[in-house]
């Protein structure tokens, strides 16, 4: 596709470019260190996530110490599916999903029903691409832990 601005890219799914005024806040040339290190140069690392965490949490209206950054979005995804499944202390977890879910999520979740024993629900979608909100009704039971879906959009 092409504007009068240019060209523009609409695959940006997992590959948005980064804005420089990002760049310049997580990667400063004078914060070499791992942020994990004891040692002085993580130090400084360290206080550079401490407020970006503080920053986030603000801006989100939560607690610093609830912000996980992850490396992808296929990470947040198994962290969240496996986590929250895993620590939901149920002998057989269920997990709703949604057809047109991200592959990272559906794989998740075919991972938790293979090797932990979760009953994983895929709810269809329509022709428009949302999912029947009687159907997400009909899904949840007891033993839901986690509802999952990139585009839920309900109507009474």
């Amino acid at each position: 596709m092409r504007l009068a601005g240019g060209p523009v890219c609409l695959g940006h799914n997992a590959t948005t470019p980064v804005d420089t005024r990002v760049t310049a806040a997580v990667s400063p040339p004078d914060h070499p260190g791992n942020p994990s290190s004891s040692h002085s140069y993580g130090r400084q690392p360290r206080a550079a996530l401490e407020q970006a965490c503080a920053q986030v949490a603000t801006l989100i209206g939560t607690r610093p110490y609830e912000i996980v950054f992850t490396a992808s979005g296929s990470e947040a995804d198994l962290l969240v599916l496996r986590g929250g499944a895993l620590a939901s202390g149920r002998p057989r977890p269920h997990v709703i999903t949604q057809a047109t879910e991200h592959p990272a999520v559906i794989r998740t979740c075919h991972v938790l029903e293979r090797l932990h024993g979760a009953r994983i629900t895929v709810l269809p979608v329509g022709g428009d691409g949302l999912v029947d909100p009687a159907a997400l009704a009909t899904a949840l039971d007891e033993d839901a832990v986690l509802v999952s879906g990139c585009c839920w959009a309900l109507w009474s």
